[in-house]
Parts: C-alpha cells; structure tokens; sequence
C-alpha cells in the first residue's frame, strides 16, 4: 500500500492524468468505476480524505472526484462550468455531487479510522442521479447536491491522495494509506464489486476471476 502523511504526500498520475479525462459522453455510454481499499488515520473533521482527484489543479472547480469527506460520507463530484457558457467558480452552481446518507461510523459500525476498508464509487453516467457507493461491497444509500446542469470540465494533472488545488493554503492531503485502487471505463455490477472485496481479502484486479470478469 501507499502511506500518505496528510501533510505533502501525494501520487501525481503525470502522464497518465489525460486518460483518465473522460467526456461527458463516455460517462453516458460506458461508465466509470473506481475501487480502492482505504485505510484511514486522521479525525477528518476539518479536511476530509482525498483519494482520487481527476483532472482538478485550480483554484476553481474542476475535473471529478472521490473521497471521504469531512462529516465522514463517502462521496463523489463533478466539477466544471454552471452550464454551458456559465463560468467557472467554487460554489454548488459548479459541481454536482453524491454524497452517502450514514456516514462511515454507521456504515462500518466502527469508528471507521485505522483499520481497512473497501470503498468503490460508480459514475453511472454523467447524471449525478444514478450515482452509487459501496463500502466493504455494499452499497450504501445517497443523496444528491449542487447543480444538474453543471458541465465537467478539466484543469491539471491528476492524483491520489490529494485534492489538487494550486493555492497550497487551502490544498488537502489524505492521511492514511491506499492500496488496490483501480479505474474501469465500465459499470461493474453489484456482484462484481462484492467479488472484488472478496470477504476482506484483496483481489489482484488483472487476474482474479470469481464475478469479476471485467478488464
């Protein structure tokens, strides 16, 4: 796994950050699945816990994202212009979001910090709507925020374990670790996201089988 110290550590995907740019389109045709097992260390009651950040170094909004945020929901955004044509800025007109009813403690029924968790975020199309969340291979129930007409846009580089912002006052590191995370252009099924919890045991995403048939 990788160990982040909530401070400066982070993973900068580099070359990698444009691939992972998908238009609006590809999330309508294909989907998105991100999957990673979380090992949270820190009270996020002021910063929360970035995991991935897509396309999203700029003081404004931009790109997607999942994380942990700080009332300790997992939740998952676009962020781009109010509209088409509307601008760019860092209110709810510039995002939408999903954002899950209990928060970790009751979904875990633990404390939810230091200790492993999976947690899986499914960008069912670009509708904020069909959104879902899964936590230890269950899905977890959400509401929906922010403005439905907001337009993904990007902006930067791409990272874990850091929100991305230029103005480092107010950037925001994960503390904690990662291991297993992993990017599908497609919508895995409840099934096989449970497969990849597989009882707490990490799967190897390239090889294993079981209900996980997808690449």
């Amino acid at each position: 796994s990788l160990e982040f110290d909530g401070v400066n550590d982070f993973v900068d995907l580099g070359d990698a950050s444009t691939y992972f740019h998908y238009s609006v389109g590809d999330f309508d045709n294909h989907g998105v699945t991100v999957a990673a097992w979380v090992y949270l260390e820190a009270s996020s009651s002021t910063a929360g816990y970035p995991i991935l950040s897509i396309g999203r170094e700029n003081n404004k909004f931009y790109g997607w994202r999942c994380h942990v945020n700080p009332q300790d929901k997992i939740q998952m955004d676009f962020y781009g212009e109010n509209g088409e044509g509307g601008g760019f800025g860092q209110t709810g007109n510039h995002r939408k979001s999903a954002i899950s009813t209990p928060t970790l403690q009751t979904i875990t029924g633990t404390s939810g910090l230091n200790e492993w968790h999976m947690m899986a975020w499914q960008f069912s199309g670009s509708n904020h709507t069909s959104w879902s969340m899964y936590v230890d291979g269950e899905q977890v129930a959400n509401s929906t925020s922010g403005n439905a007409d907001a337009v993904l846009t990007y902006s930067g580089d791409s990272f874990i374990g850091r929100l991305g912002k230029t103005n480092l006052a107010t950037e925001k590191y994960l503390e904690g670790a990662v291991s297993n995370l992993g990017i599908w252009n497609t919508n895995l099924t409840p099934s096989a996201i449970k497969s990849i919890y597989n009882d707490g045991n990490p799967l190897n995403y390239q090889t294993s089988s079981f209900k996980y048939i997808e690449t």
